[in-house]
């Protein structure tokens, strides 16, 4: 079978990345010729950073002191992803001329409206290049305050014709049957959908020594303080790998990971401190103990529902926790849950693709 995969994969951040390779990667194991279709929307794409005349002459000195001091770790940044999408994320262009039977949308937020520059390709709108393909969805997001984040008189006649739907929330899947009686699937992020050893291929310790990770989706000061608590108890270090100010404060070692990097880096942290959906997935699929921080801001719903899924509920703290005490999780009795969820997603794809 021939499948097109259109996604998020020229967003450059770790989720969108790994979680389009693990899709592709699924795929291949199970037989299929997979590419990423490479739609690379001006809303949506990463462009290599670069100081314009605009930032120069800006009026916030402040803004231009930090964009002048991060140019260098953009760039870097930027490159790692590159390098990255090269050797490991297979991509034909958007063309009459590459025909699938199947394209598969999603996974990651692509009905999410604050992210997908309400395009409807993303919604299946896609005939005019791929006139005889089959239009499927693995794991669409519309984020977590759905009701703001999708336009159902929009989106509802475009989604209503696809061959098969699964989504990755409970929230969306209840609203499109509420609104639109329009059947889906809640499935697995891709990440978590393939067997964890597809991860273990990338081995060793990227920094040496004991640490404990951070990595925000979402910024907040107390996410560092928790691991720098965490951090002194403990007798070790905070590495930190996105780019809010906070990560790169006093106390705090700024790291520019690569997405292989990312990985190693969460399997060998003593501790991973987080807000970020895939920083949880990734600490469960490395066995890493982790803490997922909840920052009441309307976006936790994601994560919470996978720890429930799994049992890891006391795995979210609040931001204002105090006296975290680092505890090891038992995998082993996560494992079962884990692998029911996968079968289930994994039948989704396997029915979908007979259609």
């Amino acid at each position: 079978m021939k499948i097109g995969i259109l996604t998020f994969h020229c967003a450059y951040n770790y989720g969108a990345v790994l979680q389009t390779y693990a899709l592709q990667e699924y795929l291949r194991q199970a037989g299929h010729e997979v590419s990423i279709i490479n739609y690379r929307p001006n809303y949506l794409a990463s462009l290599k950073p670069k100081i314009t005349l605009k930032q120069l002459i800006t009026r916030h000195p402040l803004k231009l002191w930090w964009n002048l001091k991060t140019f260098p770790k953009r760039r870097k940044f930027f490159k790692t992803f590159s390098e990255f999408e090269t050797h490991y994320i297979n991509i034909q262009s958007i063309s009459t001329e590459n025909q699938y039977d199947y394209i598969i949308i999603g996974s990651d937020q692509v009905w999410n409206k604050l992210y997908n520059g309400n395009d409807m390709i993303w919604y299946g709108n896609i005939n005019k290049y791929y006139p005889k393909s089959k239009i499927i969805t693995y794991a669409a997001s519309a984020g977590n305050a759905t009701d703001n984040n999708i336009q159902p008189k929009t989106i509802y006649p475009y989604i209503s014709k696809l061959s098969a739907i699964s989504v990755r929330e409970e929230c969306l899947q209840q609203k499109l049957l509420n609104e639109a009686n329009i059947h889906s699937e809640v499935v697995l992020d891709p990440t978590l959908l393939i067997s964890p050893s597809i991860w273990e291929r990338w081995k060793g310790p990227v920094i040496k020594g004991d640490y404990i990770l951070v990595y925000q989706a979402r910024e907040d000061i107390n996410v560092i303080r928790i691991a720098k608590n965490l951090a002194y108890t403990n007798k070790c270090q905070v590495i930190t790998i996105d780019f809010y100010p906070s990560s790169q404060s006093k106390g705090c070692k700024h790291y520019i990971a690569s997405p292989i990097e990312f990985v190693r880096l969460i399997k060998y942290a003593k501790c991973v401190v987080t807000t970020s959906f895939h920083g949880t997935a990734f600490s469960i699929i490395c066995q890493t103990p982790f803490y997922t921080i909840r920052l009441n801001d309307g976006a936790d719903d994601r994560s919470y529902k996978l720890l429930s899924s799994l049992n890891l509920k006391d795995r979210m703290i609040d931001k204002e926790s105090n006296n975290i005490e680092l505890k090891n999780i038992d995998f082993s009795k996560v494992k079962d849950l884990w692998i029911k969820l996968q079968k289930k997603s994994q039948q989704y794809l396997t029915n979908s693709l007979k259609i």
